[in-house]
């Protein structure tokens, strides 16, 4: 899925709250409230701090100040180990990555909401496009990606044999083959 970042004026839910994430932030939180956050929103802290130190934006949404949903977002290129791929982003482009929405809070335009959040905060940082890879198998994802303006470019197709790996885009999208440095 390809996004130009133009925020949608989407409406957030009544009691949510969207604000980045350092990592210093959830260092800060007290023992009970962290692992609160791990618990309902499934983190793995070893993974979300390799995250944070490579530079991701992270956004941390709740609702009554309760934990609601995470998002990630990649400034520079990142490997993506379910291609054997490391996408390349232009200067100008992020790669939205685990947006995740807790079970109690699915249906509320949690997703989408923090989507617009990410459209904002990205602006401000002269990135105007951001991608995000979805699978088939995952509507309720499609449907946040799609309800905030993105749009499916291609079909990612995926095969191993041994220890080959073959990508084929349907339709071959000039832009996504960069992305995955086919081109």
């Amino acid at each position: 899925y390809r996004g130009e970042l133009w925020t949608r004026g989407i409406e957030p839910t009544a009691g949510l709250a969207i604000r980045k994430l350092t990592e210093d932030d959830f260092d800060g939180l007290g023992d009970r409230d962290r692992r609160d956050v791990i618990e309902v929103l499934e983190l793995d802290v070893d993974y979300c701090r390799a995250k944070w130190g490579r530079g991701d934006l992270v956004v941390y949404a709740t609702i009554d100040e309760r934990p609601a949903g995470i998002g990630w977002c990649a400034l520079t290129s990142v490997d993506v180990p379910e291609l054997d791929r490391r996408l390349k982003l232009g200067s100008h482009e992020a790669y939205i990555h685990d947006l995740f929405v807790a079970p109690s809070a699915r249906g509320r335009a949690v997703a989408p909401s923090m989507l617009e959040f990410m459209a904002h905060e990205l602006r401000q940082h002269d990135v105007y496009r951001s991608w995000a890879l979805i699978g088939n198998d995952n509507p309720a994802s499609i449907r946040a990606f799609e309800k905030s303006s993105y749009t499916a470019v291609a079909d990612v197709i995926y095969t191993r044999v041994g220890n080959i790996d073959r990508i084929v885009l349907r339709p071959p999208d000039p832009e996504a083959k960069h992305l995955l440095g086919l081109a």
